[in-house]
């Protein structure tokens, strides 16, 4: 898929993609690998849906963005990582 299609994905398609994957014996679920997938809309439900830590490529971007920024890294959204209990 091209970046443009990529990125014009909903990212509430997440909450089906993942249900595909055998979460067995699982530590965290990466929800997506690529920054030009919106997720974050999306983290927090599946996290609350499959019970493990849920993060993306965003996710964790926007984590590193706020630490060189010498910011908090915490927000309302964007699982552990970003709720700053992981």
């Amino acid at each position: 898929a091209g970046s443009s299609e990529v990125a014009s994905q909903n990212p509430l398609n997440l909450l089906e993609i993942y249900k595909q994957l055998d979460l067995t014996d699982v530590d965290a679920l990466v929800a997506s690998a690529c920054v030009q997938m919106p997720s974050l809309e999306a983290i927090d439900q599946i996290q609350a849906e499959c019970g493990i830590p849920v993060t993306s490529a965003a996710v964790c971007t926007t984590y590193e963005m706020m630490k060189k920024l010498g910011i908090a890294t915490k927000s309302t959204i964007g699982g552990e990582l970003l709720r700053g209990t992981y």
